[in-house]
């Protein structure tokens, strides 16, 4: 499968933005799109999941571009917001290279960027009932209905569950020791 990576130059970018940082990081990329809002993240449960994360690592937002303005900053208050990466795919590459692990409801700049990178750790989530089923069971009978896909690397999981503070802490912590070990 074609995997998508960084240029060199977007590699040094984010390497001098994350400058500084001390504790492993956690990308977390919002979905918040007009299309299709039932797909879109569970904005207070990703801020609550954030906020726990907080004490051992480092919070970067990743906002949709779609519907993202500066007046939005409010709402990521106590988290590093990456709006610079949101409309370059390279530097958004870079810096989930760059993170510790990557989680997002699905989402086309996520899965591209992370999910179609061997050098990225990603947990993404995506709510069956959100899509139709025509298409999820093309999709099942075309590569089965597995957390892992074949052209995903070790450290790349979709959970098939809801974006609840509960279901993304328990799964981040199982994914946490699957990378550990």
């Amino acid at each position: 499968y074609p995997m998508f990576s960084p240029s060199p130059r977007s590699m040094e970018i984010i390497k001098k933005y994350l400058k500084g940082i001390k504790k492993k990081i956690i990308t977390i990329t919002i979905r918040d799109s007009y299309y299709i809002k039932s797909r879109n993240s569970n904005f207070s449960e990703w801020i609550k999941f954030a906020k726990y994360l907080k004490k051992k690592y480092e919070v970067i937002f990743i906002p949709d571009a779609i519907n993202y303005s500066l007046l939005d900053k409010k709402k990521f208050k106590d988290f590093i917001i990456a709006d610079y990466v949101v409309w370059n795919l390279s530097l958004r590459t870079a810096l989930y290279e760059q993170a510790f692990i990557n989680c997002s409801i699905i989402s086309a700049p996520a899965e591209i960027c992370s999910m179609y990178n061997f050098n990225s750790k990603s947990l993404i989530f995506l709510i069956k009932k959100t899509y139709p089923k025509k298409y999820l069971k093309m999709c099942i009978e075309e590569w089965g209905e597995s957390e892992i896909q074949p052209w995903m690397s070790k450290y790349h999981k979709y959970v098939y569950k809801a974006d609840t503070f509960k279901n993304l802490k328990n799964e981040f912590d199982i994914h946490v020791k699957k990378i550990m070990n």
